[in-house]
């Protein structure tokens, strides 16, 4: 398998899927300057949040206001390609990310490749998630600059061998106030939708309590459904 360049669409080495860049990642901004650098020094990092809050999204806007590429590895994907053999799957995509160095490999639902300990997926093919999981952690610090992200819904859901690999664990948390109108904005835009002004846009976002960003992004796409059933003006 070869690397697909950001901006593209497909399976890359490993079952890694190279991502058009997304949200700013839970990576402070003061951890770094810029996208080599970051990529260079920076720690596994664990990101936690609600599903659908953002977290990829967030990566993705990361790595484009930084210029780097972007990999992404789903546990799906990994059994699909890989079966049980999970370990190729992470060999080949820390291969992928080192030659595309600087760049951040992204591992989705952690949670669900090591559980927690105690949890019932622990055992059996899951301990073997979780070892080449383990494996894969040790091997990117050995990969110069290659910046490791790992997401889950909880922290607490990811075993505890895997958590202390990921020195820096950050939250995600629903967007309130002004970051609401501003997702809300952006997922106008990305429906086809004009952006609503600034105080509309607060206006409409204080009525979405609660709502994380794929909660909006389905509102927004329900408005580009129903605008494309009303009947053209006449005249």
């Amino acid at each position: 398998h070869g690397v697909v360049e950001a901006g593209a669409t497909g399976a890359g080495a490993g079952g890694a899927t190279a991502s058009p860049a997304g949200s700013r990642c839970g990576v402070p901004a003061s951890m770094g300057g810029d996208g080599a650098e970051l990529a260079a020094s920076a720690s596994p990092v664990l990101l936690a949040g609600s599903r659908g809050v953002g977290k990829t999204a967030l990566v993705r806007r990361l790595c484009r206001s930084l210029g780097l590429l972007l990999l992404e590895v789903s546990p799906h994907e990994l059994s699909r390609q890989h079966g049980d053999a999970i370990s190729d799957g992470f060999r080949l995509a820390l291969s992928a990310a080192g030659r595309s160095a600087p760049c951040v490999l992204l591992i989705e639902s952690a949670e669900e490749l090591a559980p927690a300990a105690g949890s019932e997926e622990e055992g059996g093919s899951g301990a073997a998630a979780r070892l080449a999981l383990l494996d894969a952690l040790r091997a990117a610090s050995r990969v110069q600059g290659v910046l490791l992200v790992l997401t889950a819904v909880f922290a607490r859901d990811v075993h505890a061998q895997v958590r202390s690999r990921c020195p820096l664990q950050l939250a995600v948390a629903p967007p309130v106030g002004l970051g609401r109108a501003r997702a809300l904005a952006s997922a106008a835009s990305a429906a086809g939708l004009a952006p609503p002004p600034p105080p509309l846009a607060a206006d409409l976002a204080s009525s979405f309590h609660g709502f994380v960003a794929s909660d909006l992004a389905a509102v927004c796409e329900e408005a580009r459904l129903l605008a494309l059933q009303r009947p053209p003006p006449h005249g």
